[in-house]
């Protein structure tokens, strides 16, 4: 478990990402990083005190086969991945179980969370998203999660509302605006409110205008 933020800060942040690429010497990792050859052996060895990683003893290569000749290289200890929130209210560190739904919640997060809506409204809501035409993170705040959906099939993602648990156990609730294209079309030729405010929120995830990437769609 994490012992604190500093653990993943500065000069042990970087040894841990020159050792998630494979088996790393001290040698090695103070050369790639231009750090002292002690500095890295200190925190490599705190690192290790820790949990993160674990020390080996490999050959050197052809001819180094007695145990003078072994040279002490450390690898990645055991795969643990965690959250770290931060506010004005609060500070949460929690460590996510490994489960068969983590690596869809760790590619949301790790890349854009936008490019992944598809997985998070089929991890979190349960339902099948075939017939999705779009849909985008439009609004939030502490208590919900707005969705923009566009569908043709309409009722089922307004009743489809959900209330989830956050990484802080805090509930929020992931609410559907949802409208079929031709709807959402006639909406903002009509320059109604409702829809010009969704068009806007939509622009700053899609970078274009929503109308644009709904034009061909029925």
């Amino acid at each position: 478990m994490v012992q604190d933020l500093s653990d993943f800060t500065g000069t042990k942040w970087e040894i841990l990402k020159q050792i998630s690429k494979g088996f790393k010497t001290p040698k090695e990792i103070a050369e790639k990083l231009n750090f002292t050859l002690a500095n890295v052996s200190q925190q490599l060895k705190l690192l290790e005190a820790y949990g993160y990683l674990k020390k080996n003893r490999v050959d050197k290569g052809p001819g180094g086969r007695k145990k003078q000749d072994r040279r002490i290289a450390y690898n990645i200890n055991k795969e643990q991945n965690m959250l770290v929130s931060l506010n004005a209210s609060n500070t949460c560190i929690k460590q996510i179980k490994d489960a068969p739904v983590t690596q869809i919640f760790l590619n949301c997060i790790q890349n854009d969370l936008q490019e992944h809506i598809e997985n998070f409204i089929k991890l979190y809501c349960a339902t099948d998203v075939s017939d999705l035409i779009g849909a985008y993170f439009i609004e939030g705040t502490e208590k919900d999660l707005h969705i923009l959906v566009i569908t043709n099939n309409v009722q089922k993602y307004r009743d489809n509302s959900k209330l989830i648990v956050d990484v802080q156990n805090k509930k929020k609730m992931v609410s559907f605006w949802s409208h079929s294209p031709v709807e959402f079309r006639e909406g903002l030729e009509k320059k109604e409110e409702y829809f010009l405010d969704k068009e806007k929120k939509a622009l700053l995830v899609l970078g274009k205008p929503l109308k644009d990437a709904l034009e061909g769609t029925k």
